[in-house]
């Protein structure tokens, strides 16, 4: 009688703490909703494919960016390296990288932890008309506070290149030019 009155007692206790994390993610969440996030997400690749002119900066304006939101680039699976300390850094940034890029495209995925991910194919080109047949892909990572429903980091981990002149190809990664370091050790010293 004692083993089940604890087993019962230890089921309820693992129930009520495994509900718990979920209670909490929900009330949180209620003040920054998935639809405003993915409103931010698209916002972003609306302005990076305007192609009027001033178009693209005047969506970058309108970014729900924290005043201290960081954004960092991991080129093919190296370290982050930080190109904007601030809003205004990451809305100039955006507006700057914007004129390499010819075509921008993404869907989205959202979750409660207040991370909405962009999934984007870009191809680079000039001044929006221009393009150069070279295309990267990238996860870009938006963590929003979700109190302010400000974007408080932006964090895209990108493939270069991924298509070449129409041909898919599969770029090295940092963790495959780590595996050949001792192919080209002799040679870089």
């Amino acid at each position: 009688m004692q083993l089940t009155t604890t087993i019962h007692a230890a089921l309820s206790t693992i129930s009520a703490i495994s509900a718990l994390p979920t209670e909490l993610v929900e009330a949180r969440t209620s003040s920054c909703t998935p639809k405003q996030r993915l409103a931010g997400a698209q916002l972003i690749i609306t302005s990076y494919a305007a192609t009027e002119p001033g178009a693209s900066a005047a969506g970058f304006l309108q970014l729900p960016l924290g005043d201290d939101c960081h954004t960092y680039i991991n080129p093919n699976g190296g370290p982050a390296v930080p190109v904007a300390i601030d809003a205004a850094t990451t809305r100039d940034f955006a507006t700057s990288s914007r004129q390499a890029f010819s075509k921008v495209t993404g869907v989205f995925d959202d979750y409660k932890n207040g991370t909405t991910i962009i999934h984007t194919n870009v191809t680079l080109g000039a001044l929006h008309a221009i393009a150069v047949p070279v295309t990267f892909y990238a996860d870009v990572h938006l963590e929003y506070n979700l109190d302010s429903c400000l974007m408080q980091k932006l964090q895209a981990f990108a493939t270069l290149p991924t298509v070449v002149a129409g041909i898919p190809i599969n770029p090295p990664i940092i963790d495959q030019l780590k595996a050949l370091s001792p192919l080209y050790k002799g040679l870089l010293g």
